[in-house]
């Protein structure tokens, strides 16, 4: 019979033995398990990666500057956070150009971004970020732009000495020009400084810097001194702490007591006060003296109105003398002629012009109509001649004269203009000046007759009458199209290109300066500020009068120099108006002054609603800042060709720069009868 101690002892045992096979069977499975994973690891991977592959995206890139703008000596960092996977490959670009390079320095890569240390101006370009991986491509791009290094700028605006009197305030106000936020410190130092140099310039105690201004209410740059003493008398410094420069700026302080002002002083103002006194007398007297003087002067002057025909007042014959060279080939380049008024003694008051043989029209054969526009100082009238012209078959012209009350400056603008004209010599696209009359009578300049009249009021008058882009012309009796636009834009062209090649510079180019003739030729006119530049490039102005401010160049309003590349500026803005069928440039702005403010800070005008982008683009090249790289006519003329052969209805006139003829003479007239006037 088993006893209980043999019983108990045997069930543990077998306890045991099933607990240690129960741990053996656990670590068999656990090894099993390992060997699987091991086995069949690439598989699981694959799959899970394929449930979570995705393409590359940027992450918080919206918030981030495209233009990033650094200084010389500075750092800049280039970030390209994106995320994907499977894992993403980031490669550099600079200009097109991976991996980037730098003439100076090196390019620090990051896990995301790249940092340039020690910035120059070769840094300056464009940088670009691009991540790929096996489900697709990004990139972004960053414009760098390296300025130099703005030297740091230090002065006190109370100046190097003051003078301040015992038990008062005073401050001194440091003023910092520098492209970073300095670190200021104030130094003192006492009397014993007999001056401050940069010996001993750091010396000084610091009685206040940046750190010690860190509450908003106190200003580092300004230090106040409360109850002043003697004690507080001695130089103040100035201490501007830059990135990589440092700056001073001394002033002394000295205190007195009371404020005297010295005896020699005194009576140094006297002096002044009595002169002022004397002047002031003087001036009253000398005004009193000139007023009487002009009011006999009216009074002289109207009794001579009055007294018809009293032969003692003694008048002058005013002799306009015209210095010039001969009419230039078509090889050479104009030459302006210089026109002066001689005066001489006479029974009465006249103009008396050289006689332009070439040029010069029988004043009885010339009949005058209605006037059909204004300008400063002249006005245009219908005219009709007794014949007709030979060579041009025609009997209706324009012809220009001056208004009553015109000055010699008048006179001597319009024998310019006139002179101008007979050596500019005849162009498709430019006025043609038929011939004058300058003998026994006013001055009358003959020229070609245009239907529309000028340019901005035609494209005014024939505005659609609807939003829609076609609509009823008012003069025409059908409606203008793009073809229409895109012809006077390169008709103007060819003209301004005819200009050039003449080496004459407009001055005054504008829509309201270009005539429009019956069948939509356009004609450039007005030469009152025309120039030559036989010699030179350009024409720089030296006098006042009144100027074309929304059509001028920069180089023109900011430092009077005219080019042809500055009639391009113009041509640009008269294409502008062209587009917007008569529109006023710069309609926003409201007065000259921020126009000046807005050009130098890149402004330009925005597209016009009926104005396609190549037609955009070539007003955008016309506005560059630097006039070498605006398009010259001739391109602009090639530009607008390529445009019309797009465009099936437009009809351009053939690209070439025609020879331009010696100007005929105007006086070869075939008599005809009287014709009957109809102006």
């Amino acid at each position: 019979m088993v006893n209980n101690r043999t019983l108990f002892t045997i069930l543990l045992t077998v306890l045991a033995v099933i607990f240690g096979l129960f741990k053996l069977w656990c670590l068999i499975t656990q090894l099993k398990t390992m060997t699987l994973e091991d086995d069949t690891s690439d598989v699981p991977a694959v799959n899970q990666t394929e449930i979570n592959s995705t393409a590359p995206k940027f992450k918080d890139l919206d918030s981030v500057d495209k233009v990033m703008v650094g200084y010389e000596r500075n750092t800049i960092k280039l970030k390209c956070e994106a995320e994907g996977n499977p894992l993403l490959n980031i490669t550099w670009y600079k200009d097109g150009v991976t991996p980037p390079q730098r003439q100076w320095g090196v390019i620090i890569y990051t896990q995301r971004a790249i940092i340039l240390h020690n910035l120059t101006m070769e840094d300056s370009g464009t940088y670009k970020c691009k991540v790929i991986n096996e489900n697709g491509f990004i990139d972004f791009t960053y414009k760098v732009e390296v300025h130099k290094q703005f030297p740091g700028m230090i002065y006190i605006k109370e100046g190097n000495n003051i003078t301040a009197l015992v038990h008062t305030n005073t401050s001194f106000d440091c003023n910092v020009e520098a492209d970073q936020k300095p670190y200021i410190e104030w130094l003192y130092h006492n009397t014993s400084f007999k001056n401050v140099n940069d010996t001993n310039l750091n010396d000084g105690i610091i009685i206040k810097d940046s750190n010690s201004s860190s509450n908003e209410s106190i200003i580092a740059e300004l230090l106040k001194l409360i109850d002043v003493t003697h004690l507080n008398e001695g130089w103040y410094t100035c201490k501007a702490i830059l990135k990589n420069d440092t700056v001073y700026a001394s002033v002394y302080l000295k205190a007195i007591n009371t404020l005297e002002v010295p005896k020699n002083k005194v009576f140094k103002l006297k002096v002044y006060h009595s002169i002022t006194m004397v002047i002031s007398y003087e001036l009253i007297i000398l005004a009193c003296v000139i007023m009487i003087v002009h009011r006999q002067k009216k009074k002289k002057e109207l009794m001579a109105r009055q007294s018809d025909g009293n032969e003692k007042i003694t008048q002058w014959t005013k002799k306009i003398v015209i210095e010039k060279l001969k009419i230039p080939d078509v090889n050479e380049s104009l030459t302006k002629p210089v026109v002066n008024i001689k005066k001489k003694k006479s029974k009465s008051t006249n103009y008396k012009l050289p006689i332009d043989r070439d040029f010069e029209f029988p004043r009885h054969k010339l009949y005058l109509g209605r006037t059909i526009g204004e300008g400063e100082y002249g006005k245009v009238v219908r005219g009709k001649i007794d014949g007709i012209i030979r060579e041009t078959g025609l009997c209706k012209l324009a012809v220009k004269m001056l208004k009553d009350g015109h000055t010699d400056s008048d006179m001597i603008d319009l024998v310019s203009e006139m002179e101008i004209m007979k050596m500019i010599g005849k162009h498709q696209n430019v006025i043609s000046l038929l011939g004058c009359c300058s003998q026994d009578g006013p001055l009358y300049v003959l020229m070609e007759f245009t239907l529309y009249g000028n340019l901005r009021d035609f494209l005014r008058n024939n505005r659609p009458t609807s939003g829609r882009r076609t609509g009823r012309v008012g003069i025409l009796g059908y409606p203008l199209d793009e073809s229409h636009l895109l012809s006077f834009g390169y008709q103007v062209a060819n003209g301004m290109n005819y200009l050039s090649f003449r080496k004459c510079i407009h001055g005054d180019l504008a829509a309201k300066k270009v005539l429009v003739n019956e069948d939509l030729k356009l004609k450039i006119s007005d030469f009152g500020l025309a120039r030559d530049i036989q010699n030179q490039d350009y024409y720089r102005k030296n006098t006042d009068g009144r100027e074309p401010i929304k059509w001028m160049a920069p180089e023109s309003l900011f430092f009077g120099l005219y080019t042809i590349q500055s009639n391009v500026w113009s041509y640009g803005v008269l294409l502008w108006e062209i587009m917007t069928l008569g529109g006023t440039p710069y309609p926003s702005v409201p007065n000259v002054e921020q126009l000046f403010n807005l050009l130098q800070t890149g402004y330009r005008m925005e597209k016009p609603f009926y104005c396609s982008q190549e037609v955009y683009s070539i007003m955008q090249n016309c506005w560059n800042d630097n006039p070498n790289n605006r398009p010259k006519f001739n391109d602009v003329m090639k530009i607008f060709n390529k445009i019309g052969s797009e465009t099936s209805h437009l009809d351009l006139v053939e690209l070439k720069i025609p020879q331009p003829p010696t100007p005929p003479p105007v006086n070869k007239i075939h008599s005809t009868q009287q014709p009957e006037l109809n102006l």
